[in-house]
């Protein structure tokens, strides 16, 4: 059982829903938005790529990595700033560095959601914060999930606990540690996002592999 408003579990190999609660009520889905956010960076982007701290990127509200005005950090170090810490900043930095603005990563968002087959999704800004039609179901959201997780890098970043990171304001580097609390309190747990707005309340994708299946 569980107490969530909204679920779903999905088979990541065949991509076959096991279970649903209410999963196609669209609902807010905080920092969730994040597992679209990296996976779309990592198709449309280059790792290696140095992307700029712009002013918008810069104190962004929520949580954040405190990246500097001005800062460059390469492409893959910002992803794992994105899902291991919910960096605010790091989204909007990723967004205007791969679509050019927020607006026009918003758009890879959403074209990127109709490949996957999510049908009652719609992306307004790569952070997740409270807009206006920036929604999703339980059941988008295991499809977008199970689809990230077959690609190596996401897999990746997802399953990590603790990342350093080059730190170029001061003598010693970036440490963030997950802030998903799964990974350290379910056997087999290899993923992926914690999400929490005043408005969505706790939101939560989790993965775990057992017996060779995720």
């Amino acid at each position: 059982s569980t107490g969530a408003q909204a679920a779903a579990l999905i088979d990541v190999a065949s991509g076959r829903l096991l279970y649903s609660s209410r999963g196609d009520k669209p609902m807010r889905i905080a920092s969730l938005t994040k597992i679209m956010t990296a996976i779309v960076a990592i198709e449309h982007g280059r790792l290696s790529d140095r992307a700029k701290v712009s002013k918008n990127a810069f104190g962004k509200e929520g949580s954040s990595i405190y990246l500097r005005l001005n800062e460059e950090m390469n492409l893959k170090d910002l992803l794992y700033g994105l899902m291991l810490r919910s960096g605010n900043d790091a989204a909007i930095t990723i967004a205007e560095h791969v679509g050019g603005s927020v607006e026009g990563f918003a758009f890879l968002m959403n074209e990127k959601a109709k490949v996957v087959g999510m049908t009652n999704s719609s992306f307004k800004n790569p952070s997740g914060l409270d807009e206006q039609g920036h929604y999703s179901t339980a059941n988008d959201m295991a499809k977008l999930t199970a689809y990230a997780l077959k690609n190596p890098v996401f897999q990746e970043i997802v399953k990590t606990k603790v990342k350093k990171v080059p730190n170029p304001n001061e003598s010693w580097d970036y440490s963030w540690v997950n802030k998903n609390k799964m990974l350290s309190l379910y056997d087999g747990a290899d993923g992926v996002k914690t999400g929490y707005t005043k408005l969505a309340k706790r939101c939560l994708v989790s993965s775990a592999t057992r017996g060779g299946q995720q």
